[in-house]
């Protein structure tokens, strides 16, 4: 139990060192994705959330220029790229690929280090019982 707290709280003290973070919600990707051929058969539809912790950048946005800063409709653009004509097993698969596309794009800002963290969702996964989306984080 204690060593649950100890990690929850190394968590909590991260994000609390950030001062700022970007978010996207629900971009829609179609993929070809599943273990099985029955499941890949058809293409399903995959919500994405990402979001990019910032430890700095005050001084950044100030300056008001989109040339210093992370564009987000590089970095949809860059991951629907990215994605095209992918095929995956596992939406693990699928944030981890995100998570390569937006971390490169964070290098080319004058942000600075961040975090970036990618939520990958199978809207309607084909389990009987599961009458919602599954879900994977990824956080590094």
């Amino acid at each position: 139990m204690l060593e649950k707290a100890i990690v929850v709280f190394q968590i909590k003290v991260i994000i609390m060192t950030l001062k700022a973070y970007l978010k996207i919600e629900d971009l829609r990707i179609w993929l070809t994705l599943g273990c099985s051929e029955e499941e890949r058969f058809n293409p399903q539809a995959v919500s994405v959330d990402i979001e990019i912790y910032f430890k700095s950048g005050r001084s950044v946005f100030a300056q008001d220029d989109i040339s210093k800063v992370f564009c987000y409709k590089s970095c949809v653009e860059k991951i629907q790229e990215s994605l095209k004509d992918s095929s995956f097993n596992l939406i693990e698969a699928v944030a981890l690929r995100i998570h390569e596309v937006v971390k490169d794009l964070s290098k080319q800002s004058d942000l600075g280090d961040c975090e970036i963290e990618i939520t990958t969702k199978k809207l309607s996964p084909p389990v009987p019982g599961i009458h919602g989306p599954v879900s994977f984080v990824y956080r590094e």
